[in-house]
């Protein structure tokens, strides 16, 4: 595994995103992903496993946040390689002036928009 291979990567919800796992060898290894410690089969809606071994999320969403392993192996060994992917959403929310919220035991008035990335 390349050293520049990233540990950590982000993305905003509902885009594309291609995570490498830049593997060689003779024969070629064979890779297989796992998130959060469960297999990922390649046959998930909006999943694909490319051939170079990359793992593709065709629009990323929260849930897809987490630990991934792409774990290679051929007869002359194997190895692996974690990566933490953040999925950032965007939140928008709107209450209008008077509109009540309750959180557990408080009860709260606002009036604002809110726009960020959580």
């Amino acid at each position: 595994m390349p050293e520049n291979t990233p540990n950590k990567t982000t993305i905003i919800e509902n885009n594309r995103i291609t995570i490498p796992c830049p593997v060689r060898g003779t024969p070629a290894p064979q890779v297989t992903w796992y998130k959060d410690g469960d297999e990922i089969t390649g046959n998930e809606i909006g999943v694909q496993i490319l051939a170079d071994g990359s793992l593709q999320l065709d629009r990323a969403q929260a849930d897809d946040s987490g630990t991934y392993i792409c774990f290679a192996r051929n007869v002359a060994g194997n190895l692996s390689h974690i990566i933490e992917l953040d999925v950032f959403c965007e939140f928008i929310n709107w209450w209008p002036e008077g509109d009540c919220y309750r959180t557990s035991d408080v009860i709260g008035k606002i009036c604002c928009a809110i726009l960020s990335f959580v």
